[in-house]
């Protein structure tokens, strides 16, 4: 009996040192609860037949090959299972791995994506861009901290524009006019001219503009060309520098499926990210010509604001941007964001 319990105790024994020698470890001593394979969900937002959505298509190839099979991305896109609002509340507790989000629709969380929808700010494209890839750490830093999301890279959209059943050709147009928001600073925008912002989801416009529910949208025209928001208006504003140039979208993934990951798939994923961001970038100037081009075609008459509407403008919308930034952020983390933009200009 005696030899028994001497023989469980040995047992025992040997199956602890088993357990803490490195057999639960793989890949040159990395722990095995990083799997070598994963498959992830992954949400867009825009129509099936946007370049966005076409990008998607192309990340889910280029993750999945670079990963050799080990890596399975499955794609939602067209709000099939969030749209982007519903984002702002889902990713962070993980009922999806991935996103592509609208930044403008995460600064009541993320505050300092504010600087990114600052309307009337931008002189051009690149002006917006070099910000954002020079904040793109702290950015990530706070999606971290505030959202348990990474940031891995930016998803470039075209500049939003406005759909209008009435002419808007100056300040005084814009008052009374009910406009669909896509974001809280496009808000900002609409009330510092005099219109009235709505919140609904893009899905819902072409419906309420038909009925008179609203008077138009603000959206990117590839956008207004894939849900034919032309059928039911008249009139297009196209005004890139009185607006932004381009509405930055954001590739995201929940920290917990993050770190999930080996190291390679991670490594998988970011190269992935840096491609999109990069094919959307070349593809922005080239897919909105094309949807002025065929919008034209179809009868929207498309226009934008004459020098001295545009100061007009500018002199109602950068002082209400400034403030709801100033007023997200803090007095102290505006100034020296507003400071590099400004030099960042100066620089150009």
């Amino acid at each position: 009996m005696r030899h028994g319990k001497k023989l469980t105790v040995l047992v025992g024994t040997l199956i602890v040192c088993f357990l803490f020698s490195g057999s639960f470890f793989i890949n040159e001593g990395k722990c095995a609860d990083k799997p070598s394979k994963a498959k992830l969900r992954m949400v867009g937002t825009l129509p099936l037949d946007h370049y966005f959505t076409t990008a998607l298509k192309d990340f889910k190839k280029n993750a999945e090959t670079r990963s050799n099979g080990t890596l399975t991305v499955d794609i939602f896109p067209a709000s099939q299972l969030y749209n982007d609002r519903d984002l702002v509340k889902v990713m962070p507790k993980g009922a999806v791995d991935m996103g592509v989000g609208q930044s403008d629709m995460w600064t009541g969380l993320i505050p300092i994506l504010g600087v990114l929808n600052l309307y009337n700010y931008y002189d051009s494209l690149e002006h917006l861009v070099t910000l954002a890839r020079y904040l793109k750490p702290t950015i990530s830093k706070e999606y971290e901290k505030k959202a348990n999301l990474k940031l891995l890279g930016y998803v470039f959209y075209d500049a939003p524009t406005i759909s209008s059943r009435k002419a808007i050709r100056k300040l005084e147009d814009f008052r009374g006019v009910k406009l669909r928001a896509g974001g809280e600073y496009q808000g900002v925008f609409m009330q510092s001219v005099g219109a009235s912002p709505i919140l609904m989801s893009s899905g819902e416009v072409y419906d309420a503009i038909q009925k008179g529910t609203i008077d138009g949208c603000f959206s990117g025209s590839t956008s207004q060309l894939a849900r034919k928001f032309y059928e039911v208006t008249h009139y297009l504003i196209s005004s890139p520098s009185m607006f932004i140039p381009t509405v930055v979208y954001e590739t995201l993934i929940n920290c917990d499926s993050w770190n999930k990951l080996s190291p390679e798939l991670q490594k998988n994923l970011q190269e992935a990210s840096d491609k999109m961001e990069t094919q959307t970038m070349d593809l922005l100037a080239k897919e909105t010509n094309s949807a002025h081009n065929i919008m034209s075609s179809k009868g929207l008459k498309i226009a934008d604001f004459s020098s001295e509407e545009k100061e007009r403008v500018k002199a109602v919308v950068r002082p209400a941007v400034a403030k709801k930034f100033t007023e997200r952020t803090g007095a102290d983390h505006a100034a020296p964001l507003l400071k590099k933009l400004d030099e960042l200009r100066e620089q150009k």
